[in-house]
């Protein structure tokens, strides 16, 4: 859009998932959101920020806020966290194409599920390389979309599960893995490691007894 990004690798390091390479003109940095490397940030010149964290519970968004104006995309659903980047951007026209685009895409989504005439509840996690599981309820910033907009359904009993209040995801250890109990499950992939250890978790012995594994 004739905007040039300097991406950061934040706790998800590099995102092999975004397929193609960046292109020259696009400058990529690693860092972590406690450990930002302000100098080369601001050596960067950015004219905005934009950030993934929340004011009050990123320690470092007041200090980027003195280098560049700074806009979170943290919100409820997926068209809350693109409008405020769209209004920065001054695409606001272009984003409501795309939303246009999306729910089209949507309703033909949706008609293929009800053709299916599948109830089955769907379970939407990350599992990491050392076995830990991060799982996502229905207060994640995607649920709406996934379980209202879409249609899936959200599995019987995480209304029981102590998720966050911020809607953040529920960190589990892999003995607790019998929390994952949708009929199917998604398990989200950011770099090859974590598609090698998704791949190796229907095998492993702890997620035997997961119905869905071993319904296959």
């Amino acid at each position: 859009m004739g905007y040039t990004g300097f991406p950061n690798g934040g706790q998800w390091g590099d995102q092999e998932w975004q397929g193609d390479p960046l292109p020259d003109s696009v400058v990529y940095f690693e860092t972590a959101s406690a450990e930002y490397n302000y100098e080369e940030i601001a050596a960067l010149e950015p004219d905005l920020i934009i950030h993934t964290g929340v004011p009050g519970r990123d320690p470092g968004y007041d200090t980027l806020s003195e280098i560049a104006p700074v806009v979170t995309h943290a919100g409820d659903t997926l068209e809350a966290r693109g409008r405020p980047i769209a209004e920065a951007l001054g695409v606001v026209d272009r984003y409501e194409e795309i939303l246009e685009e999306l729910a089209d895409e949507v309703e033909q989504f949706k008609s293929e599920l009800e053709a299916t005439a599948t109830e089955a509840s769907v379970s939407f996690f990350l599992f990491f390389p050392d076995g830990q599981i991060a799982l996502y309820g229905g207060d994640w910033w995607a649920a709406d979309f996934l379980y209202n907009d879409l249609g899936l359904q959200l599995p019987p009993g995480y209304d029981e599960l102590e998720f966050p209040e911020n809607g953040d995801e529920l960190l589990l250890s892999p003995e607790q893995i019998e929390l994952v109990s949708g009929d199917i499950l998604v398990c989200m992939t950011y770099n090859e490691d974590s598609a090698r250890a998704c791949g190796e978790l229907v095998d492993a012995p702890l997620a035997q007894g997961l119905e869905s594994v071993a319904s296959g």
